[in-house]
């Protein structure tokens, strides 16, 4: 059975469980996580600040574990680009941390009773193979025991979760972060990401003109 393109991403946006077992299922293969990148950095350096004021009440300075990774098919292609931000003191997340490639939602499963509660949708620019495409994205947080503990930010290829009308494509990135500038090849198109990092791993943005950082 065909699925509409559009049906399919208002499928995945609207999703309360696990992406993966959605994308293995419309796609017709297992997929796997490929991490990137995965520390410890101080809440205060961590963008976006609404995800870290949601994780960690009033102003402390707590430690959080922040994950890149991509979601890929079996031959290595990527099909999602993600970051997870953890509170370090909750147990999960030591699960999570130490689940290596294993999906966030299998981790989950079981793990603790959980509910998910999306935070914002929405079209931003994207690098799929060296080209710069608007790309459908997501994010949410996880909460148990009535509190988040985990905030989740997805960014899909545009080939398996294509951009709908009515997600306006943002101009830019509104979570700026440290970074050094590198131009972007004219035929590739602006190298923007929606990875949070950390001083000492940075990836290339445009250079972008100051502005209050969003909270």
């Amino acid at each position: 059975m065909s699925i509409p393109a559009d049906a399919v991403t208002r499928m995945v946006l609207a999703n309360d469980g696990s992406t993966t077992q959605l994308l293995a299922a419309l796609l017709g293969h297992p997929l796997r996580v490929r991490v990137l990148d995965q520390r410890g950095v101080p809440s205060s350096q961590v963008r976006p600040r609404a995800a870290v004021k949601a994780l960690v009440p009033g102003d402390a300075d707590a430690p959080l574990v922040v994950r890149k990774s991509q979601l890929v098919r079996p031959d290595g292609r990527p099909i999602s680009h993600n970051t997870v931000i953890m509170t370090s003191s909750h147990l999960v997340a030591r699960s999570i941390v130490d689940g290596g490639g294993t999906p966030l939602g299998q981790v989950l499963q079981g793990a603790v009773e959980q509910r998910r509660v999306i935070t914002e949708t929405g079209c931003r620019m994207s690098e799929w193979g060296g080209v710069g495409r608007p790309s459908v994205y997501r994010s949410y947080l996880v909460f148990a025991g009535g509190r988040p503990f985990l905030y989740v930010e997805e960014q899909f290829h545009p080939a398996i979760v294509t951009p709908i009308r009515d997600l306006p494509l943002l101009e830019e990135d509104p979570r700026p972060w440290p970074r050094k500038a590198r131009p972007a090849h004219p035929r590739q198109g602006p190298e923007m990401h929606t990875y949070i990092g950390d001083g000492r791993v940075s990836l290339p943005q445009p250079p972008v003109p100051a502005r209050k950082p969003a909270e």
